[in-house]
């Protein structure tokens, strides 16, 4: 069941991202968003369940941009740059 429902969401978003580690950075934003999403919707418990979605929203795009912008390494030693 959780293969089913994670396959057409990492179809989709390896559409759009790329860049160093793709395959992990989707399989990673796909587990995070489908475990958020199971949280909040099924187990409808704690303070995700009742988290204002703009704070839902502020807190997930902090935790996801990493996996969506990946900061590249550097030229010359190899380096993560800001």
């Amino acid at each position: 069941m959780y293969a089913a429902m994670q396959e057409y969401p990492t179809a989709a978003y390896r559409t759009v991202l790329e860049g160093p580690d793709v395959d992990a950075r989707v399989d990673l934003l796909a587990a995070v968003l489908l475990g958020v999403t199971f949280s909040r919707y099924v187990v409808r418990e704690g303070a995700l369940a009742s988290m204002e979605p703009s704070v839902l929203s502020a807190h997930l795009a902090g935790l996801l941009r990493p996996l969506v912008q990946p900061r590249h390494a550097g030229p010359a030693d190899g380096d993560p740059q800001p």
